[in-house]
């Protein structure tokens, strides 16, 4: 809020309605129900409060851990397979399971980022990022964790490269990650009718922040408002130039 134009009320009143809206708010309606000026103006305020969204490094993932990557984004003209980009991006994540209920496991705590690419190193890298290394990982059958097992991590593949495709989807191995990835697509869809690859990180980061207090939403508002107050100041530069985004 350094230098901001903006009446520091027109900032609680953003505030108070990205954590009122279970489901976030889009730049054309907070345009609406703030009364800006432009669309502009309302976009960047979002971005602002979206930087805050992310988790400490200092509170990883830990017990049995649910790893997977998925592919979002438009869909590009023809049949889109496999790992094979197209017109989307790439999207690892995490879920730390906890006590088993007859639909599965509860979710304790969720990480998601944007990869450039499948490779090992890309990988690895942030599942020792987000994970205690005495875990437990549960992953499919991409060869990119593999040397996960070095690092201490314990490793159990629950597809094979001899199982066919409806064989795999008849195992539905990781439910939870499968699941997340699906509601992470509609959230984007149904709310924002999808967003630019550039600043995809902020929309996954704000999904995962809310997620991960889902049982303390009142809170919310509270917990951005000293975020902002105390993170360094972030201008539209920062933003439109990605140096802000993960």
């Amino acid at each position: 809020m350094q230098d901001t134009k903006l009446k520091l009320r027109v900032w609680f009143w953003a505030m108070f309605l990205v954590a009122r809206h279970k489901k976030s708010i889009s730049a054309l309606q907070l345009q609406r129900d703030l009364a800006l000026g432009s669309y502009r103006t309302a976009w960047a305020l979002l971005q602002k409060i979206r930087n805050c969204f992310d988790e400490s490094s200092d509170y990883p993932l830990k017990g049995v851990v649910e790893v997977d990557e998925t592919l979002v984004g438009a869909k590009g003209k023809g049949a889109q397979t496999g790992k094979r980009l197209g017109n989307k991006a790439i999207v690892v994540a995490a879920i730390e399971l906890g006590e088993g209920t007859r639909r599965g496991h509860r979710w304790q705590s969720v990480r998601a980022q944007k990869v450039p690419d499948y490779k090992g190193v890309t990988l690895r890298g942030f599942v020792k990022d987000a994970v205690d290394p005495e875990s437990t990982l549960l992953i499919d059958g991409w060869q990119s964790y593999n040397k996960l097992e070095e690092d201490g991590f314990t490793l159990e593949r629950f597809v094979s490269s001899s199982m066919n495709k409806a064989e795999m989807r008849a195992a539905n191995p990781m439910p939870h990650i499968h699941l997340f990835f699906s509601n992470l697509k509609t959230w984007i869809t149904g709310r924002f009718h999808g967003v630019s690859q550039k600043y995809l990180q902020n929309y996954i980061n704000e999904f995962v922040y809310r997620l991960n207090r889902r049982r303390t939403p009142p809170q919310i508002f509270g917990w951005v408002a000293r975020r902002l107050m105390q993170a360094d100041p972030c201008t539209l530069m920062n933003i439109t130039s990605n140096e802000t985004s993960a």
